[in-house]
């Protein structure tokens, strides 16, 4: 993934701060791709599998995704990604392409497809299996963006574009589906994002929670300054312990 890490560098690196800011762009790490796809246990007696990547960027994400499924013992994946930069769209597509011919090397039959369509405002239809995703950050008017009241179906309020992303991702899962993300840890706590919490305890367990204690570590080569959350939940199964870790930044990972 080490390519697709420098491929993508190089791109955000020429695109403008503004665009970058009004996408909440801000591509994930080849480091914390792999933590966050090893996080992924979800094994399917069929041995095939349905992820969806619903901001997938130059695909990093769900790449790794999808060879992790590999690793599960998954002999046929299925990658939905969803992307509305149109820049970064011909990076996805090569980086894509030669994940699947490199997998069918390894007989592995690996299946992709494109959605140059806004995750929010045009969901999908159908329900996946697995979602590894690193959500859009920003805020937004709830009077007059098209992303107000965009997920009323699931739960009341507008909280950041993050939140939305992982609640309809949550929703578009099969039952006992898993969800891998990473966040700001804003969504903890306060009332902002209470409906949100509701939704995310209603109809998922928490299993697995990575906390970076570092402001700037996770995402150092941008100017986001958060304190980050890795989380893994499962849909519609009954709550029960919590693993939680912590690193510093993304160079103590490895260590987890």
């Amino acid at each position: 993934m080490h390519h697709i890490h420098i491929n993508q560098d190089k791109f955000i690196s020429q695109e403008p701060l503004t665009k970058r800011k009004e996408f909440g762009q801000y591509f994930t790490g080849s480091k914390i791709a792999d933590f966050m796809a090893k996080l992924a246990t979800l094994k399917i007696p069929s041995r095939e599998i349905c992820i969806l990547d619903a901001g997938a960027g130059a695909g990093i994400l769900g790449i790794s995704t999808a060879y992790q499924a590999v690793q599960l013992g998954h002999k046929k994946i299925q990658l939905i990604c969803y992307e509305i930069d149109v820049a970064v769209l011909p990076l996805l597509e090569q980086h894509l392409q030669e994940a699947k011919e490199d997998l069918h090397k390894k007989e592995i039959s690996f299946h992709y497809e494109i959605r140059s369509l806004n995750f929010i405002l045009h969901p999908p239809e159908e329900h996946f299996d697995l979602c590894c995703i690193n959500p859009p950050y920003f805020k937004y008017s709830s009077k007059n963006s098209p992303y107000a009241r965009s997920t009323k179906d699931l739960f009341k309020g507008d909280p950041n574009i993050y939140a939305l992303f992982v609640a309809r991702a949550l929703d578009r899962l099969k039952s006992e589906g898993e969800l891998i993300f990473i966040t700001p840890r804003s969504f903890t706590n306060g009332l902002y994002f209470k409906n949100f919490r509701k939704y995310l305890i209603k109809n998922s367990s928490i299993e697995f929670i990575h906390i970076f204690t570092s402001r700037k570590e996770a995402f150092k080569h941008t100017d986001v300054l958060q304190e980050n959350v890795i989380c893994r939940l499962r849909k519609n199964k009954k709550q029960q312990d919590i693993q939680i870790s912590s690193s510093y930044g993304i160079e103590d990972l490895h260590l987890i």
